[in-house]
């Protein structure tokens, strides 16, 4: 019952380009409508955000790319114009990439816990602990969910939507049954 899933990723560590094509072939596979969100983006240099989101929009196409920061708030006008009465939105990510401070920014007034990153680990920790539903002031409905550390497919179908690149290769492949795991003239592999 989700219409918009939002991918948060942090700039830096955390940030990890195969890890949005997973979260975007569940996404396809169950047909939510994506869009990236790019956090903690005040931390590096406007130029950098710019390289980066052009090189997901290089790499993933059709998926708009919304950098953001919750400290000095740059991103949230694009966000709130995106965000629809009566549809339904998640947020999907690993811990501590500021899905639960995007949410209370959204919500305008905290209504989730949050926790920094951990200075020990440079890891986000585990705040958000079960998902919750959230019906935001312009009537929106918010779903936090805990933070991810894998991602699995429960419906193959899908996934050549979101690897259009190797479903193209595999028709270039030497034999029809490759695995495209250790052959030779696999084309998917060279």
């Amino acid at each position: 019952n989700i219409d918009y899933a939002f991918l948060v990723q942090a700039v830096g560590h955390d940030f990890n380009l195969k890890r949005l094509e997973r979260y975007l072939a569940i996404c396809h596979s169950a047909k939510i409508k994506p869009y990236i969100i790019l956090t903690k983006t005040d931390l590096i240099e406007s130029t950098e955000i710019s390289r980066l989101t052009q090189n997901i929009s290089e790499r993933i196409k059709d998926v708009e790319v919304i950098p953001l920061s919750n400290q000095s708030k740059s991103g949230f006008d694009r966000l709130n114009s995106l965000m629809k009465p009566f549809k339904t939105y998640c947020f999907l990510g690993s811990s501590g990439v500021g899905k639960s401070t995007i949410i209370n920014h959204l919500n305008q007034h905290e209504v989730l816990k949050t926790k920094a990153v951990s200075d020990s680990t440079n890891k986000g920790r585990h705040t958000t602990s079960h998902r919750e539903l959230f019906i935001l002031p312009n009537k929106s409905i918010v779903v936090d969910t805990p933070g991810m550390r894998e991602i699995g497919l429960t419906n193959q179908s899908q996934v050549e939507s979101t690897y259009n690149a190797i479903s193209e290769l595999t028709q270039l492949c030497k034999f029809n049954d490759c695995s495209h795991t250790n052959e030779v003239e696999c084309a998917v592999l060279n």
